[in-house]
């Protein structure tokens, strides 16, 4: 796509922007019309300025921008301007349309959405005769990113993020590449669109987090919060800051078997078990849990359940009376009592007496695929029968990792 972006005003020195205190609106302007020009071009699309350099009026210098963009044919406009009122508590972004019926409307929408989750108040979209969008020929919206007067949307406001969210409205959010994990809630908080103070962002824009394990993706770690995107959404959107404080996020690790061999106490950190509160422990037999090994720290393994135990799913397990067996772990099978090798988990009597094979007692070379209803699911270094991949019978056997 072709945007033709209007930094507004910006044309002395008939045609200036809004002063106050130490922010004016030529700079706040330009900062952020370039950084879109710039962003428009790294997401592969084309993007020019049509701000004058000089005009004899302001009259003139508004014509000489839709004229400039209905030459180049772009097929956006945009003019990107900052708002300015007498009365300090008058806050917020708006964005403005030649008419509701324009075809420009829901473009508008989308930017200013994008605006909003930054946190600004929602002063809608809203149509008015501006020069800009009465004479140019393609959509065209005109972005009050909010006010220069207000010292709350000034406190919010920063250049590359506003240019950032104008322009995933215009052409889409581009994907963040995030590391997938679970965020561990401790402590009851607040999902925010911002790295703000929840008393500075709209109460609309705030949600409840209780204590608990969120499947998500964490994109950034900024200013004390965690940007995270949670699988599940959380009122409107499922991208939220969380205060780091509050919570942890641990990334997803390798899954596999934990081959618990003395039986243990499953903790919610690596100190000793005397020194945390007694609710927060959890006796862990000896058996075999499958899991995801997300660290090994301080003689513990820390490891995330695939079924919880107690209120959570990921727990620190001592080392020591526990080995975690990654899935695909080369070792040896070690064959205790004369068994069967199956093509499932099923009871031997189920299956197709021509897929059972005999496995005596001795060592075989394998790899370690998982562990499922008291069975290892191992694939042989050489072939029993017509294949390779059996399901042994874990209570007649033993897989050593190498």
């Amino acid at each position: 796509m072709y945007f033709g972006i209007d930094i507004g005003h910006n044309c002395p020195p008939y045609d200036t922007g809004a002063v106050s205190g130490p922010h004016r609106e030529d700079i706040l302007a330009n900062l952020v019309g370039e950084l879109v020009i710039s962003k428009l071009k790294e997401r592969g699309h084309k993007a020019v300025s049509v701000t004058p350099r000089s005009a004899s009026s302001v009259n003139s210098s508004l014509r000489q921008r839709a004229r400039k963009a209905n030459w180049l044919r772009v097929d956006y406009f945009v003019s990107i301007h900052f708002n300015a009122a007498g009365s300090r508590s008058a806050n917020g972004s708006e964005v403005f349309i030649y008419n509701y019926h324009s075809s420009a409307r829901s473009l508008a929408q989308d930017v200013l959405d994008k605006i909003v989750s930054l946190g600004f108040r929602n002063r809608k979209v809203k149509a008015k005769s501006f020069a800009v969008l009465r004479y140019t020929n393609m959509p065209a919206i005109l972005v009050e990113c909010c006010f220069l007067t207000s010292e709350k949307d000034m406190r919010l406001f920063n250049a590359e993020k506003m240019a950032t969210a104008i322009v995933d409205g215009l052409v889409g959010e581009e994907e963040k590449e995030g590391i997938l994990g679970v965020l561990k809630v401790k402590t009851n908080t607040i999902a925010k669109p911002s790295t703000d103070q929840s008393s500075s962002i709209n109460s609309d824009e705030l949600y409840d987090l209780g204590i608990g394990e969120y499947k998500g993706e964490l994109l950034a770690d900024e200013e004390g919060h965690y940007e995270v995107k949670l699988e599940q959404k959380i009122g409107d959107r499922k991208v939220h800051y969380i205060y780091s404080q509050h919570a942890e996020f641990i990334p997803g690790g390798k899954s596999g078997t934990l081959k618990v061999e003395i039986d243990t106490v499953a903790k919610p950190s690596t100190e000793q078990s005397s020194s945390i509160n007694p609710e927060e422990l959890y006796d862990v037999e000896v058996g075999e849990y499958r899991a995801k090994l997300l660290a090994e720290e301080d003689l513990h393994y820390q490891v995330e359940f695939e079924q919880a135990i107690g209120q959570f799913k990921i727990h620190y397990i001592y080392s020591l009376h526990a080995e975690f067996i990654p899935d695909g772990k080369s070792g040896v099978v070690r064959v205790k009592i004369n068994t069967v090798a199956k093509p499932s988990t099923e009871q031997s009597s189920m299956i197709n007496s021509k897929e059972l094979y005999d496995l005596e007692v001795g060592e075989y070379k394998a790899k370690f695929l998982a562990s499922e209803e008291g069975h290892y699911k191992v694939e042989l270094e050489q072939e029993i029968g017509d294949r390779k991949v059996h399901y042994i019978y874990s209570q007649h056997a033993e897989f050593i990792p190498e």
